[in-house]
């Protein structure tokens, strides 16, 4: 949230991340406050991420895990045109015990999000 009389007094309101992996490949992760879920940043940050890494940095494959129960981040995904590529059991461990996640991954050469699927 920007402080229009003082920026710097501006609350991050999360944090993402984009980290390359050896061969072309690269993962994103985010987080945000609670107080700001449901106005779109999360949309917006991971239509830059994906716009950087397969722009300037060529990427070819990126990926993202998300808790099986996060219905929203995974909504945010797929609009951003990740497929899901299955399970990842108890992935990490949480203050309720070990979690599992979903794994999502984009390709340079998928078709764009919102095109139609040929043949599928």
């Amino acid at each position: 949230r920007a402080d229009a009389d003082d920026p710097a007094r501006a609350v991050p309101i999360g944090n993402a991340a984009l980290g390359l992996v050896p061969y072309g490949a690269a993962t994103i992760g985010y987080a945000l406050r609670r107080d700001v879920w449901g106005s779109g940043y999360a949309g917006e940050l991971v239509a830059l991420l994906r716009d950087f890494a397969f722009g300037p940095l060529g990427v070819h494959r990126l990926e993202a895990r998300v808790d099986v129960d996060n219905a929203a981040s995974i909504r945010v995904l797929v609009r951003a045109g990740f497929r899901l590529e299955g399970r990842v059991r108890h992935d990490y461990r949480g203050p309720d015990g070990w979690r599992d996640a979903q794994q999502y991954a984009l390709l340079a050469d998928d078709p764009p999000a919102g095109s139609a699927v040929k043949g599928g």
